[in-house]
């Protein structure tokens, strides 16, 4: 693991710890029945820090999609772990896209309470998701961001696929006609 993915780690922990001191401390709050007037500003930093990561997942991803356009020597793509194939500028829209749906969705989710109400009603009504709990705010938003990575390397994997000759004579390009040995 490289500093990056360290640091990444981190600042994740980092936004899980803040949710629960937060939830834990509206939950005191509640049970006493009482307001303090200084309150910690934990929902505050929990959004900013969101803020943050989901900010970092769309610079990072724009900066990826870009050096896909890149007309690199085969080498340097290796270095990288990029596939030559895979870096066509039709990739590099796809994943751009991607990434903006990911980041919209991922900002919508955190600045709206009516969004998160109706992935409530998703859930169902006797699923214990609380659209109020910041827990289980950054747990909607980091799932959502996973689905992106997944639809992302995705693609990314099926634009580096060379068909096979076996796969191309096939009429239907979603079939498997391979053999087992």
């Amino acid at each position: 693991m490289g500093f990056f993915e360290l640091a990444i780690a981190l600042y994740i922990g980092v936004i899980i710890y803040v949710a629960n001191l937060a939830d834990v401390y509206n939950l005191t709050a509640l049970a006493t029945k009482s307001t303090y007037s200084v309150t910690p500003p934990y929902q505050t930093i929990v959004r900013r820090m969101l803020y943050g990561l989901v900010s970092m997942l769309i610079l990072f991803g724009f900066y990826a999609s870009s050096v896909l356009v890149l007309e690199l020597p085969t080498s340097t793509f290796e270095e990288l772990g990029i596939s030559p194939s895979a870096a066509s500028p039709g990739t590099a829209i796809l994943i751009s896209l991607l990434i903006l749906t990911v980041g919209v969705t991922s900002f919508s989710i955190i600045m709206s309470s009516p969004l998160r109400q109706r992935l409530s009603r998703l859930f169902g009504k006797h699923s214990p998701y609380n659209s109020e709990s910041l827990v289980h705010l950054v747990a909607v938003v980091l799932s959502v961001c996973l689905i992106g990575y997944l639809l992302i390397s995705a693609v990314d994997s099926l634009a580096s696929h060379k068909p096979s000759k076996m796969m191309a004579s096939t009429s239907a390009p979603w079939s498997f006609r391979g053999s087992c040995s």
